[in-house]
């Protein structure tokens, strides 16, 4: 069964990544084994919650625009991001880019949804996507053949969002 041991592998990536984003995240933004990404939005693409913006020292792209795996966690600071594959060094937003251009304009984030590969969410809207997801994760593994996952998920309920994260309950 393919199917099943697909899902058993993206189930146990998602744990593995919120467990990294409850440890917390690089002490250096600056190694150079860690991705950066510059004018960075909160933004969906098909059902996932991503970073969407320009990426440096991406192990995989190099120095290019792109979206991210599923954005799991942002820190307090937004300083960090984790995604369902890596830790990535947050530069500037691009909110804060269109601000400095525009002062003053109202509705920014909604003024840059305009991608076709892409519509940007508010910050808000992102929060509350990254608190519910280890509970969405904790459903489907109770409603498939890997419902020996559910503890692991449900200790990472427990203790979710990270101390730095961007809500709590």
């Amino acid at each position: 069964m393919a199917s099943e041991e697909q899902a058993r592998r993206t189930l146990n990536r998602f744990i593995t990544s919120f467990n990294a984003a409850l440890a917390g995240p690089p002490t250096d933004p600056l190694d150079p084994e860690v991705a950066h990404i510059e004018l960075w939005a909160t933004a969906v693409v098909g059902s996932n919650l991503v970073l969407a913006g320009w990426t440096e020292r991406h192990p995989v792209f190099g120095e290019t625009k792109v979206w991210t795996s599923r954005l799991i966690h942002i820190t307090d600071d937004q300083k960090w991001a984790r995604t369902a594959s890596r830790w990535y060094s947050l530069g500037k937003p691009f909110s804060a880019e269109m601000e400095e251009l525009f002062p003053g304009a109202q509705d920014l984030e909604a003024a840059i949804s305009s991608s076709p590969d892409f519509v940007t969410v508010p910050m808000e809207v992102a929060v509350r996507a990254m608190a519910d997801f280890p509970n969405l994760m904790t459903k489907l593994a109770a409603g498939s053949a890997c419902k020996d996952l559910v503890p692991q998920f449900e200790e990472i309920e427990a203790k979710w969002p990270p101390m730095d994260g961007v809500a709590r309950h």
